[in-house]
């Protein structure tokens, strides 16, 4: 074994390596562009809890964050069904902040819908899978958290 064969195998594996590691940040780039024009939409329902003397007729909320690097226009949001693809919209939904449910959202920006007791108290809520949001361009967002659940089983108990 000549004296430059140890340096010679570490210049190779070095080279090997860095040439692995160029090919893997190109995927990894790809990646993040491709990523970067996906529909990326937070989706959390909750529970509201009344808090003061007024009337509070809504006892579920679903949150909606948009995480995109561009506005989407949000068109529904509502309930999944289980075993099924049938959704549930309730008509008489509103917004914590007045707007309406159908808006265009920017880049970082959230918003809550608020559904009103009857929706939750119907016994078709006992079949709830997930909450859904549609957007305008037909993508389709699921949700769920412990809280939908804990409303679902309810439903099924009543």
């Amino acid at each position: 074994m000549g004296e430059f064969e140890p340096v010679t195998l570490g210049i190779a594996i070095l080279g090997a390596v860095t040439g692995i590691t160029g090919i893997g940040l190109s995927i990894w780039a790809m990646y993040r562009e491709l990523d970067r024009d996906r529909v990326k939409l937070k989706v959390i329902p909750n529970i509201a809890i009344p808090v003061g003397d007024g009337y509070f007729p809504h006892t579920m909320t679903i949150e909606v964050t948009n995480l995109s690097a561009f506005p989407v226009s949000i068109a529904q949001v509502g309930v999944l069904f289980r075993d099924s693809e049938e959704t549930g919209f309730c008509l008489e939904t509103r917004t914590v902040d007045g707007g309406p449910v159908h808006r265009r959202m920017d880049p970082r920006t959230s918003m809550s819908v608020m559904f009103p007791a009857e929706f939750i108290r119907d016994r078709k809520f006992g079949r709830v899978r997930c909450a859904l949001v549609t957007t305008a361009c037909g993508e389709r967002v699921e949700g769920t958290s412990g809280a939908l659940e804990q409303m679902v089983r309810e439903a099924r108990q009543a």
